[in-house]
């Protein structure tokens, strides 16, 4: 035999070995001592939106906004968290109504109606004071069409 060719086996070996060890893998008693990849916890940009939110989406008018109440903040054992809100849109004259909603990690959205029109958010927060989505209302106003509008929201 090549005693060359031994030796770079050996050495081969040993290296393996000690790269084994040091990624924690394998054992001499034959058992794994790898543990499962820990799972980073689920970071929020806000944990409780509470607040007045504003934003305008046809500009000079198109203004809206919503009076957040978030009665709980986000915890591990209910991560979905209820929502009310008073929603102001402005489309040339107010309309006033009472939404309910959810808010589950960095999207929050919430609707109702005021007997005539129907509205519904969806939003993302992209910072504890700043989210972005779109807004659908539908109304006697613009003949029963939905009207779905891109818009964002700061937190005031």
């Amino acid at each position: 035999m090549n005693t060359k060719a031994i030796m770079n086996a050996k050495a081969a070996v040993v290296l393996f070995s000690l790269i084994l060890a040091a990624c924690g893998g394998g054992s001499s008693d034959g058992s794994s001592e790898n543990a499962p990849a820990e799972v980073a916890p689920h970071v929020t940009h806000s944990t409780n939106i509470s607040g007045v939110w504003s934003g305008t989406f046809i500009a000079p008018v198109g203004a809206v906004t919503a009076t957040v109440n978030q009665p709980e903040s986000d915890s591990a054992e209910n991560p979905v968290q209820t929502l009310t809100a008073v929603l102001t849109v402005d489309l040339g004259g107010p309309v006033t109504m009472n939404l309910t909603g959810t808010k589950s990690g960095d999207t929050w959205s919430a609707s109702g109606t005021d007997g005539t029109s129907i509205v519904s958010i969806e939003q993302t927060l992209s910072s504890d004071d700043n989210s972005s989505g779109t807004i659908s209302i539908q109304s006697p106003a613009i003949a029963g069409a939905v009207l779905v509008l891109d818009y964002d929201l700061t937190k005031s």
